[in-house]
């Protein structure tokens, strides 16, 4: 979101409080994601802070770390948990997430697990924030998960290594999509694109 981020009052400021009429953005804040300590404390924070004192969120959204592949019971509880809040807090959008990529393929457990959120999202007309698929694709709309993607962007042809962001920045260095920014696991490409 950095690379988006304009300077205070416009309309892509942000910051913890939302000064200046900016969106507030609570980062890390509880603690913790979607398999991390276990599969439920997550829903438990967020009934925590929803039910502080001086709270106004309107939007919640938690990430996977690796956890999303998992058992398609595993995953029945989160989508549970998530289809609670959504009926315990009408004026909160709960935004769903996929689990990022982990060189797995089209064919894998992971990606199917990812579908199974895909379906109740489009069948309870949630919202979805899919990792997955934006890690698919490169900016030119290139597919990469047939190709054994991960959330590094990896991908391999013919048991040979390649990289879809740093081959795409490579012929497109001035794109603002290629600048440096840091987050968890991927190139700066795919950062950008999250953001």
């Amino acid at each position: 979101m950095n690379v988006i981020k304009n300077p205070a009052g416009s309309l892509y400021w942000w910051d913890h409080d939302g000064t200046q009429s900016g969106l507030s953005l609570y980062d890390y804040t509880p603690s913790g994601d979607l398999g991390n300590p276990d599969r439920t404390i997550w829903a438990a924070r967020t009934r925590t802070m929803l039910d502080g004192q001086g709270n106004d969120r309107n939007m919640v959204m938690w990430s996977w770390c690796g956890q999303a592949d998992t058992t398609p019971e595993n995953m029945q509880i989160y989508l549970d948990l998530m289809s609670g809040l959504e009926i315990d807090y009408p004026y909160v959008t709960f935004i769903y997430m996929i689990g990022h990529l982990a060189g797995s393929g089209e064919a894998g457990n992971l990606n199917q697990r990812n579908n199974q959120i895909r379906a109740h999202c489009i069948a309870n007309n949630s919202v979805l924030f899919d990792f997955a698929d934006i890690e698919s694709y490169d900016p030119d709309g290139n597919y990469f998960l047939d190709k054994g993607a991960n959330d590094n962007c990896d991908y391999w042809i013919d048991s040979v290594k390649h990289n879809w962001a740093t081959e795409w920045c490579d012929a497109n260095p001035s794109s603002d999509l290629c600048e440096y920014c840091d987050c968890a696991h991927p190139q700066p490409l795919n950062c950008n694109l999250k953001g």
